[in-house]
């Protein structure tokens, strides 16, 4: 038997809660008798170390054995940080509740990526766009680099035409520098009602 310090962080919002009188249960479990688990340490009192650290001195350790532990940080801690769980030699808490269930207004430092992600309030649905929807936007604006076009000198107009070269997509006024309709000097092209 060896001595183990076995340490906890209590924190809510991110704060470091201290003044607490946390309590361990520590099991020895079995490896030939899964059904059997022992209860090795009942409401073990940890002492405080500062700014919401907290250890336990597991004075009967066996470096050879497996255990698993419950902190119970008491009941002014909510739930989800009130208990802290662990096993084996890590002695650690559960570090994926601890990321994932940690409140994004705990995460105001300017350049930390907590602080980058509970900055985006994007609403993806809201850009969700469908593969046949892009699809015919992206042959609609084929149609426009490959297909005919036709310019009117009448009526001082360019049309593009859809694939079948009779039927009009767009037609568009074409102007000069001045703004006045031209085809001997294009600088506009403009959609009719614009």
């Amino acid at each position: 038997m060896t001595n183990k310090i076995i340490t906890v962080f209590f924190s809510t919002n991110g704060v470091p809660q201290t003044g607490l009188t946390p309590t361990i249960d520590i099991f020895l479990l079995d490896p030939l008798f899964p059904a059997i688990n022992t209860l090795v340490v009942n409401d073990g009192a940890s002492v405080e170390i500062g700014e919401g650290w907290y250890r336990y001195d597991f004075a009967t350790y066996d470096p050879y054995s497996n255990y698993v532990f419950i902190f119970d940080g008491g009941a002014t801690l909510s739930d989800c940080d009130r208990y802290k769980v662990g096993g084996n030699d890590s002695f650690v808490e559960d570090i994926s509740s601890g990321v994932w269930d940690e409140p994004a207004a705990s995460h105001l430092t300017i350049g930390t990526t907590g602080f980058v992600l509970s900055a985006i309030k994007s609403d993806t649905t809201t850009i969700i766009i469908s593969v046949a929807a892009a699809t015919a936007l992206i042959q609609t604006l084929l149609k426009y680099e490959r297909n005919r076009t036709r310019i009117d000198t009448g009526a001082m107009t360019l049309t593009v035409y859809d694939d079948d070269c009779v039927t009009p997509l767009t037609v568009f006024d074409l102007k000069d520098s001045a703004g006045a309709p031209s085809v001997l000097e294009v600088c506009e092209r403009k959609p009719l009602g614009c």
